[in-house]
């Protein structure tokens, strides 16, 4: 989304990160940007829910997505060119019993985001950060208030004291009939074959799903 008011302008792509082109392709459309809002992490399961990488390969896959996605938001902030860069979206951290899959996620606080941006533009656009309830004045190029860095401490003190204890609703909801499970998804199965067909389309693969504890093949295509 574009913004434009008092001949200022500013991009909030917020969880859906442009292409080099599509950057390239806003500036042609819309001329120079005062202020570009980008998302700097990715918010998938993997590697930190993946149970067959060790913690090693865990932690090198974290580093490497991080390298990967700030690379690749300095690719956008030089095709942009903003006068200001804000790195936002995405930040977050894990609760409850699943709170031991934070060191692995493929995220990190925008302050190491800004960091690396800093040492890297080629352009000379400013990598700016606010916290909740900051306000950035384009014109003046200050915020209201001075910028509080993020604590990697207070945030592992806050994980471990408050939100380890977390127990969700969902985890307290009774157990579901395994029967009707497999008859679900023996219905599912039968129904995506069906639409496959229907589409022409010729589904390579096979998923398995355990269910308590056993291995059930949900669905196999023509290939196995």
């Amino acid at each position: 989304m574009i913004l434009e008011a008092d001949g200022r302008k500013a991009l909030n792509a917020n969880d859906n990160t442009p292409t080099v082109d599509a950057c390239k392709s806003l500036v042609m459309r819309f001329g120079s940007i005062d202020l570009a809002m980008l998302n700097y992490n990715a918010a998938r399961p993997y590697p930190a829910c993946f149970n067959n990488l060790t913690e090693q390969e865990k932690r090198s896959e974290h580093s490497r997505i991080l390298d990967r996605n700030f690379t690749f938001m300095k690719g956008l902030i030089e095709a942009l060119d903003p006068k200001y860069a804000l790195p936002f979206a995405g930040a977050y951290v894990l609760g409850g019993k699943q709170h031991t899959k934070n060191p692995y996620l493929g995220t990190t606080t925008w302050d190491e985001c800004a960091q690396y941006l800093r040492g890297s533009l080629s352009n000379q656009s400013r990598v700016i950060c606010l916290r909740e309830n900051d306000v950035f004045d384009l014109d003046s190029g200050a915020a209201n208030r001075p910028y509080v860095p993020i604590s990697l401490q207070d945030m592992e003190s806050y994980i471990e004291n408050e939100l380890a204890d977390i127990v969700y609703e969902f985890e307290e909801d009774p157990a579901p009939d395994l029967e009707l499970l497999s008859s679900d998804l023996s219905v599912a199965s039968q129904r995506m074959q069906e639409r496959s067909s229907r589409f022409g389309i010729s589904l390579n693969m096979k998923v398995d799903i355990v269910v308590d504890n056993n291995l059930v093949t949900v669905f196999e295509g023509e290939d196995g």
